[in-house]
């Protein structure tokens, strides 16, 4: 007589969820960025913008462009904590992760593919960055939009954004 394999249904994380761990990240960003301005590079973001140039702004664009520089570095090292933590910030304190469709633990490069399909766009901006080619912009906004479209993919009964098939992943609570 065969046995039975007793089989444990693991719900994943529809959208909501997901939606509120990305406000979080945005607030905790925002937040970091705007202690950087202020403290290390001494600039008022919102002084700045409102501002009209002038020949005392010279100091200003500069701290303002060194700001500009840190804050990317902190925006890129930011989204690659997804990638070798399987989960943001945002996602951590919420108590949902990304793990294998099956619901079992991911790994490293697990995350790191899927954080590769979801963030494709950046690697084009880093290209147009590098080698000046406006082309790439183009390309860039196209991934962004396909990835885009692709997160209202978690609506659908598998709660599956599109970079979560093309990775073979899903999100679940810890």
């Amino acid at each position: 007589m065969e046995e039975m394999q007793e089989y444990h249904y693991i719900e994943r994380i529809g959208f909501w969820p997901r939606c509120w761990a990305s406000l979080l990240d945005g607030l905790i960003y925002l937040i970091i960025l705007l202690f950087l301005a202020k403290i290390v590079f001494g600039i008022s973001i919102l002084e700045y913008w409102m501002s009209l140039p002038s020949e005392e702004s010279t100091m200003y664009d500069s701290s303002f462009r060194n700001y500009r520089i840190t804050s990317n570095i902190i925006g890129y090292s930011y989204i690659l904590i997804e990638a070798f933590a399987g989960a943001f910030v945002g996602k951590m304190l919420l108590g949902i992760k990304i793990k294998k469709q099956d619901g079992s633990e991911g790994n490293i490069a697990l995350y790191m593919k899927r954080w590769a399909v979801k963030n494709c766009g950046v690697f084009f901006i880093i290209l147009a960055t590098l080698t000046g080619l406006f082309f790439f912009k183009y390309v860039n906004m196209i991934c962004v939009l396909i990835i885009t479209v692709g997160d209202f993919f978690v609506f659908a009964s598998d709660k599956q954004g599109f970079h979560d098939m093309l990775a073979k992943t899903a999100v679940f609570r810890k």
